[in-house]
């Protein structure tokens, strides 16, 4: 029997991390998914860094189910809340159809930053609730300064706005003059 130091030991994890990140965003969630279940059989914990991996290779494939394990696991690890975890969730859960998980899971955020706010603005606004992501932007815009509205929100909003049929339909104007003066 061979023995395995802890640095090999990391090493491995690293490199395992290494190959999701590849796999998840070069076309190839699958293998990243089979990747992960492997690891999980070996022992390691996943980090948040892993976690977020994964749940981006859920999303992109719609593997809602393990999107669920990895948060109930988040949860158990306490990473429930880190805000690139929680961000990660919202987009999962968005993507795999399930709006109200995406919304528990951003509400349930302690704190947000432009990355949740994006991706729960864009969420809604691809599920056609163009008001809804109307109403999270203005929230997001007067949430006491801490998080400005970036490029990614303003398209959000606007792809709201252009599924229910335009800027007049939802206080456009007050939206435009916003992304306006941002970038001047």
């Amino acid at each position: 029997m061979k023995f395995v130091n802890a640095f090999q030991v990391n090493m491995i994890f690293f490199f395992v991390q290494l190959s999701l990140h590849m796999c998840a965003h070069n076309g190839a969630s699958n293998e990243a998914i089979v990747l992960f279940n492997g690891m999980r059989e070996a022992g390691p914990n996943p980090d948040k860094v892993t976690m977020i991996e994964v749940l981006s290779a859920c999303s992109t494939i719609g593997a809602l189910d393990l999107g669920k394990w990895v948060e109930t696991h988040a949860s158990e690890r306490g990473f429930q809340h880190d805000v690139y975890v929680a961000s990660e969730l919202i987009d999962m859960h968005a993507k795999c159809g399930s709006l109200d998980d995406a919304l528990r899971v951003f509400e349930s955020m302690p704190h947000k930053n432009e990355v949740s706010w994006n991706a729960m603005i864009s969420a809604l606004a691809f599920h056609g609730q163009a008001l809804e992501a109307l109403s999270l932007f203005r929230r997001m815009s007067k949430d006491n300064g801490t998080v400005q509205p970036n490029d990614i929100t303003f398209i959000g909003v606007l792809v709201g706005e252009t599924t229910c049929g335009g800027f007049e339909t939802l206080g456009g104007d007050k939206t435009h003059c916003c992304f306006i003066s941002r970038n001047k």
